[in-house]
């Protein structure tokens, strides 16, 4: 179990890692974010965790503290994965099992083909979705958004490339409902969230913690009233972004995936399962990057990997390594070489590039540790 220290006691400078707090504290200064909280753990050993800025800054100042609670956006991604892999071992599911033999309406357009595993590697053919809200904003709720990703006609064959989208996963907490007899919310709370005992982890987060809740996605003018997770995402319990958790929770989750599925006694997955949600699935597949060309990518169930992806989730991690990332500014990642895991939930500008930001932040505390 995760247990507190000082860098120093595994291999890791005080001095380099507090570089990782000062970029913090001068993108807070700079107005890129309101605050955030980070966590970095190596061989067990929690070796920071800090606090900085505020949770909200309208209508009135609210300090963040450790344990606020943030939307994690597309870091759900992988909670849901998890619940998948957790529906394979119990026999409810096959990877290669339809889409449409449990959701019928999901057919046409050659969607027939489309398999639980294209769902979790984004090679379904399913076109890049957004969650946000447009204005005037039209209240939807979660079964309206799934009818919609139904409805929705494929850009390519699945499995011929990658292609990031929300839908993807939206349909992926609906096959838990279906397969499981259960709602996503409790499936994962009964499965992952109280074996790990992660109290502050929730699909649909309880009104007695909203006033630990930090403001997330805030525009340019830093109003609190553009905020999305009090106008919109606190009412769905989609797949693909709408948990919330403490930095804590995830170093948790994040120490079950370093210690092979297994975290103070609850074992959630076995070691092979965590061992085939990690391990490239589309080593031949590409993906477009932000510059509109198809470059090589690496995808698990679930999870980006570090594998040829040069730039991402920092250059510093080793091939080893998986991560996601979320708008708003949250990233966890996992180095199982280095037994070192990292948790950043930030409230950043929506116009930011986060994903570089997130990067530069990996490289530093990796660059921290000076002896293996």
């Amino acid at each position: 179990m995760l247990r507190e220290g000082k860098p120093e006691d595994v291999g890791m400078s005080s001095a380099r890692l507090e570089r990782t707090f000062r970029l913090l504290s001068k993108w807070v200064e700079d107005r890129l974010v309101t605050g955030g909280v980070a966590l970095v753990s190596h061989r067990g050993l929690i070796v920071a965790h800090r606090a900085f800025g505020n949770a909200a800054v309208e209508p009135e100042v609210r300090p963040m503290r450790l344990n606020s609670i943030f939307w994690l956006a597309s870091i759900t991604k992988v909670l849901t994965a998890t619940c998948i892999m957790i529906l394979l071992e119990k026999g409810k599911l096959e990877l290669d099992d339809t889409v449409t033999s449990i959701i019928p309406k999901f057919r046409g357009n050659g969607k027939e083909k489309v398999r639980i595993r294209h769902l979790l590697t984004h090679t379904s053919g399913l076109p890049q979705t957004s969650l946000k809200p447009k204005e005037p904003m039209r209240p939807k709720n979660s079964e309206e958004i799934i009818q919609e990703d139904c409805r929705l006609k494929l850009d390519f064959n699945p499995g011929a490339r990658v292609q990031y989208s929300n839908a993807n996963f939206n349909l992926l907490g609906k096959i838990v409902e279906i397969t499981s007899g259960a709602d996503l919310p409790h499936f994962a709370r009964e499965n992952i969230f109280a074996p790990l005992r992660m109290h502050d982890t929730f699909f649909k987060p309880p009104k007695r913690v909203y006033n630990r809740m930090a403001l997330v996605n805030l525009q340019k003018e830093m109003r609190s009233d553009t905020d999305w997770n009090s106008k919109w995402f606190r009412g769905l319990t989609l797949g693909s972004s709408c948990a919330y958790s403490t930095a804590k929770d995830m170093a948790v989750f994040c120490q079950m995936f370093l210690n092979g599925g297994e975290y103070g006694g609850s074992r959630v997955l076995s070691s092979k399962t965590v061992q085939l949600m990690t391990h490239n699935h589309t080593p031949s597949l590409k993906e477009k990057s932000l510059d509109g060309i198809l470059r090589p990518t690496a995808w698990g169930l679930g999870w980006p990997l570090r594998g040829t992806r040069e730039s991402f989730i920092g250059e510093l991690l080793s091939p080893s390594a998986y991560a996601h990332a979320g708008a708003g500014g949250t990233l966890i990642f996992v180095d199982p070489k280095r037994e070192l895991a990292g948790v950043f939930l930030t409230t950043m500008r929506l116009e930011l590039d986060f994903s570089r930001l997130l990067n530069i932040l990996a490289n530093t505390v990796v660059a921290a540790v000076v002896k293996t």
